[in-house]
């Protein structure tokens, strides 16, 4: 987690400073810059504007907490504000730790989470503003966040979420298990084994479907219905040398069209060790916005799973099936769609097991 602390006065960034240590404490991941604007702290002190300083960490970071007013953290990020689904979390603190102020992102960013733990931290009173919280019921985008969940249509979930607002129910479908939710009266209601395969009540008008298929095989029957995919798909891949990610991000985009799964869908790559420094195989990894995981062949031969095995392969690179290893080697899951094989590339997908948290 890359976080951004703001502060402009001396009190205000010995408050940062403390803050950061109690952080550190419960998130041990977390990499804290400081933004310091203040003729009292020279040698700390940033030359160029405020507004300057932030823009250059504004989109790299997860959450930008300021030490000063709130004016001061609103006329900063303005110039940098583009969507709740990509801005961070901005946190606004007053210098002498008495309120915690959720400003941007409060949902999907976690300000609101961010906001509450940081007033806890300090002692001080988290504030918070959205409808939702503010009337006790359930949130879309908050609730996406928590699960790890990709928003598809942010349009319909402000539809969703004023009907939700308005009192009206809507139900939570997962694929394979029909009915799992509904929200009654703003709050979320998980539905019991027994009641899952049963008829939808009849008050509820739009749906929520959980589901990482590109076209879930039912939205509901409803007019609204917002499909929210899960981020728990794997890829393996095997190539030849020098194969340009051109090569590699179609056979994927095909891979991922023969199992129905949607781009959003994807988490990281796996591949071999020889293949570790693959410009290609980077390149395409870098355009998806995922991590490339590789394994050893000793590695890839302790996975367990049933595979395909290629004598070629094997006398190549001292295992027998690259790509359906590697997926599952990097998932832990299943396989889902065995080697794919194009020109010049081999691709295999594999799920993850995708549990729902409904403490929100």
């Amino acid at each position: 987690m890359r976080a951004v602390f703001v502060s402009c006065t001396v009190r205000a960034y010995e408050l940062a400073s403390e803050t950061e240590k109690k952080w550190k404490n419960v998130h041990l991941d977390v990499e804290i810059t400081h933004i310091v604007k203040c003729s009292a702290l020279p040698s700390l002190s940033v030359k160029e504007t405020l507004s300057e300083a932030v823009g250059r960490n504004f989109e790299a970071a997860e959450l930008i907490v300021f030490f000063t007013a709130l004016g001061i953290a609103v006329r900063s990020i303005s110039p940098f504000i583009k969507h709740k689904a990509a801005d961070p979390a901005v946190v606004a603190v007053d210098e002498c730790g008495r309120y915690s102020i959720s400003v941007l992102s409060g949902h999907h960013g976690g300000a609101n989470h961010y906001a509450g733990e940081i007033a806890y931290l300090i002692g001080a009173e988290p504030v918070i503003t959205t409808a939702t919280d503010m009337e006790g019921k359930f949130a879309v985008d908050e609730f996406a966040r928590i699960n790890g969940l990709e928003i598809t249509d942010w349009e319909l979930a402000k539809k969703i979420s004023a009907k939700l607002l308005a009192g009206e129910e809507v139900a939570l479908f997962a694929e394979e298990e029909g009915i799992i939710a509904v929200s009654r009266n703003g709050k979320l209601s998980e539905y019991t084994e027994k009641n899952r395969r049963q008829s939808m009540p009849a008050a509820v008008s739009c749906g929520l479907v959980i589901s990482n298929r590109e076209k879930p095989d039912k939205l509901c029957g409803f007019e609204n219905v917002l499909q929210l995919v899960p981020v728990n798909i794997y890829l393996g891949i095997g190539c030849r040398r020098g194969v340009d990610s051109t090569r590699i991000t179609a056979a994927v985009r095909e891979a991922l069209r023969r199992a129905n799964i949607s781009r959003r869908a994807v988490a990281k790559a796996g591949s071999i060790d020889l293949k570790a420094k693959e410009a290609g195989l980077l390149g395409f990894c870098e355009q998806y916005g995922i991590e490339l995981v590789t394994f050893s062949a000793d590695e890839l031969l302790m996975t367990d799973g049933s595979v395909s095995s290629s004598p070629f392969v094997k006398e190549i690179t001292g295992v027998d099936n690259v790509c359906e290893r590697s997926a599952l080697a990097v998932c832990g899951g299943r396989l889902i769609l065995p080697r794919q094989v194009f020109d010049g590339v081999t691709v295999a997908i594999a799920e993850k097991t995708f549990c729902i948290n409904f403490n929100i």
